[in-house]
């Protein structure tokens, strides 16, 4: 293979790793896109343990369920990985807002 060839093969290389990458920024930076798989594993993680807390006081419920579906229907999406960027601190603290009115006696929902 002559050198050029390879010089042009090595830029057609490079080239489409930095296409990918600039999709990847501008799918994060993009204010409709999905939260990232960080963020979504962090939903999961709180979703968890505000199951577990509902738990505690209920153990004939699939609490995961209702949280999850509680969710879905607040937030418009089929899954929590397809929340977008701009609803990410809303469901933070939606979470967040459920959880304090368990730990803090009421009857589940964070709107009761």
């Amino acid at each position: 293979m002559p050198a050029s060839d390879k010089v042009y093969t090595q830029q057609a290389h490079v080239t489409v790793r930095l296409q990918r990458r600039t999709a990847t920024l501008e799918d994060k930076l993009h204010p409709h896109a999905s939260i990232t798989d960080e963020q979504a594993t962090h939903v999961a993680q709180l979703a968890k343990a505000l199951a577990e807390l509902l738990g505690e006081q209920d153990r004939s419920k699939n609490h995961y369920q209702g949280i999850f579906g509680e969710l879905y229907r607040r937030f418009g999406v089929s899954s929590y990985k397809l929340i977008r960027i701009e609803q990410y601190d809303a469901v933070l603290a939606f979470l967040e807002q459920w959880r304090g009115s368990v730990a803090g006696g009421a009857s589940g929902h964070a709107d009761e």
